[in-house]
């Protein structure tokens, strides 16, 4: 399990589960499975869990569990 800081590029698998939830709630709004691996934007552990962590994906704040998340891209 890595430590990123917030505002780095994190790398996140394909097949990856990803959770939208309605703004100031527990509850998920929406969920996609990544079809492909993706670059994203770190920002920081989840409010709603522990186990997650947030990321910026599609313009919008996304969450998805911590062991998702590897070391991204450097120097770029």
């Amino acid at each position: 399990m890595m430590n990123p800081r917030e505002g780095e590029y994190v790398y996140i698998p394909s097949s990856s589960l990803m959770m939208l939830f309605y703004e100031d709630s527990d509850f998920v709004r929406k969920t996609k499975t990544l079809d492909k691996p993706v670059y994203v934007i770190y920002l920081g552990q989840s409010t709603k869990d522990n186990n997650y962590r947030q990321v910026f994906l599609d313009g919008q704040v996304w969450h998805t569990n911590k062991i998702n998340i590897y070391p991204g891209k450097e120097n770029e």
